[in-house]
């Protein structure tokens, strides 16, 4: 991306590190929140065992895709059976995925989610795509703006690197 006279990013770019730092923190501060808690103690989740048998098929095609790669590398199957494999391994991902987002609204997510003060300890054991539905039923999205200020350097310190990056991040909340 150029800025003004092609030159740089135009004060907008942000080192995705920091930026997941800082919205992970919001996403969980966000899921002990009152306002949270209470939908969970609220919501009917009535599609719970299709979203975990989901998950499950996604982890069985993983596993699956894992198992066919060492065995390529170790030539117990050729190119052809490995590339074969890949290709219906990932069609079974993503439409498992795309049925699981569509069963993920916050009512199903806030249904899985523990109490305040447990949410960060459960957040250690979910996976990507549970981790995913979390930020989606309480975040739209993330708008990164430009630099108000002194830009980033080699210079600044982690914290203050930290502190711009939560400056220019605009979290659009579902709630």
């Amino acid at each position: 991306m150029t800025g003004p006279a092609g030159k740089g990013c135009g004060g907008v770019s942000v080192t995705a590190e920091l930026l997941e730092e800082h919205v992970t923190g919001a996403v969980l501060d966000a899921l002990e929140s009152p306002r949270v808690q209470q939908a969970v103690r609220a919501g009917q989740d009535t599609s719970a065992p299709r979203r975990a048998d989901l998950l499950e098929d996604i982890r069985r095609a993983q596993d699956k895709r894992a198992e066919a790669r060492r065995d390529g590398a170790d030539d117990r199957i050729d190119k052809a059976d490995w590339l074969d494999i890949k290709q219906r391994t990932d069609a079974r991902i993503a439409r498992a995925r795309r049925e699981y987002d569509t069963l993920t609204g916050p009512a199903a997510v806030f249904g899985d989610i523990p109490a305040s003060d447990m949410v960060r300890d459960a957040r250690d054991g979910w996976n990507t795509d549970r981790r995913r539905a979390a930020v989606k039923a309480v975040l739209t999205r993330v708008i990164v703006g430009p630099h108000a200020g002194r830009k980033g350097g080699p210079n600044l310190t982690p914290e203050l690197k930290l502190h711009s990056v939560r400056d220019r991040a605009g979290l659009d909340w579902r709630f």
